[in-house]
């Protein structure tokens, strides 16, 4: 059975090309999800979101406390430059097309909605339109970024700045996990937007889990072969599966989605180095882009296909072709610039930026 990670050799791990992988197959579900409707809708590939989320919770947090570890305390300033420049431009040159696809050429029946909400989307609280017209806006799919875009608000500085290096901070992820299970039993239309904090908070809770070394030595038990890959064909078999259609399936669904990021980041053998192939790597890094993008493309795309299911192929094949390429120039002539502008601006920021009262 191949051994796990050491906790020294995941401590000095600067990068987790599994996770990258993670984020391809997420990206995928999605794209399969939007694609009318045909044999995909069965996959269930509207989960992905839930995966994006855990794993964006647990990201942030991990680099956040080696930062803590490294420098003393988190830079919250340098940490928001960097969040800014990686998510917004893309987002509004994005924003721009769907304007003018929906609402200047009028290709989209609900581009009214858009138009009326524009300032909803240009402020990243688009979620609240989405909700309350049932994910019925052009540009709806942006409803995950309005909510990532708060946590990266709020999550930094109260675990980094209110709570800068607390012994405390596992008990509050859990009670804050408790209050967003409340909240999303009770919310009503906003259901979703709690369940959704309670996802990324599952990730926070096990970054925080596996910075420690006496429990990343109780979870590298996942990082054995055998078992990871017995949860992963679980996450598989989860996703398939009607039974996560609710609320509390679907946070489930992302508890099961943390302890597989647990195997594969805990992982030497196979498991990882498959979820590292060069090929999910690189849609790994496009996802963003792909997410992005997918809706417009497939909306210009779908109408020119047949009905049925031979369309729906041809749809799906037809925008891969069209927005991946698309999305590999974003990457590298928008997004990649972007981040490393972002990188240096934050070099310049002095290292103790905010201090712990």
């Amino acid at each position: 059975m191949t051994r796990t990670l050491t906790y020294e050799e995941y401590r000095l791990r600067t990068r987790m090309p599994a996770l990258d992988g993670v984020r391809a197959l997420a990206i995928l579900g999605v794209l399969l999800h939007h694609t009318r409707n045909g044999p995909f809708a069965r996959l269930h590939g509207y989960r992905g979101v839930w995966v994006f989320f855990v794993l964006s919770g647990f990201l942030i947090t991990t680099l956040a406390l080696r930062e803590e570890d490294r420098a003393g305390l988190l830079n919250v300033r340098a940490f928001a430059i960097r969040r800014v420049l990686r998510i917004m431009p893309l987002y509004y040159l994005a924003l721009i097309a769907y304007v003018c696809w929906a609402c200047v050429f009028q290709m989209e029946d609900n581009g009214d909605l858009l138009k009326r909400y524009l300032p909803s989307f240009i402020l990243y609280c688009s979620e609240f339109p989405i909700f309350q017209h049932h994910f019925m806006i052009p540009f709806g799919q942006t409803w995950s970024l309005g909510i990532e875009e708060k946590f990266y608000l709020v999550w930094p500085v109260m675990a980094f700045w209110w709570l800068a290096r607390s012994q405390h901070r596992i008990h509050i992820t859990l009670a804050l996990l408790a209050i967003m299970s409340v909240l999303t039993a009770t919310g009503g239309v906003l259901s979703q937007m709690w369940g959704s904090y309670a996802d990324i908070l599952i990730g926070c809770l096990l970054g925080l889990l596996l910075h420690d070394r006496r429990t990343y030595d109780c979870l590298a038990v996942l990082g054995r072969t055998g078992i990871a890959w017995a949860i992963l064909a679980a996450l598989g078999l989860a996703t398939l599966s009607a039974i996560t259609g609710t609320q509390l399936g679907e946070r489930l669904f992302s508890l099961l989605a943390a302890t597989a990021i647990a195997a594969l980041v805990t992982n030497a053998g196979a498991p990882a180095a498959v979820a590292s192939a060069p090929w999910l790597v690189r849609i790994g890094a496009w996802s963003y882009a792909i997410y992005l993008t997918h809706p417009l493309v497939l909306d210009a795309v779908s109408p020119l296909m047949p009905a049925g299911r031979v369309g729906d192929c041809l749809t799906l094949v037809t925008t891969v072709i069209i927005d991946f390429p698309f999305c590999w120039l974003l990457h590298v002539y928008v997004e990649t610039p972007l981040i490393h502008l972002g990188r240096r601006l934050a070099l310049h920021n002095p290292q103790t930026v905010l201090q712990a009262s």
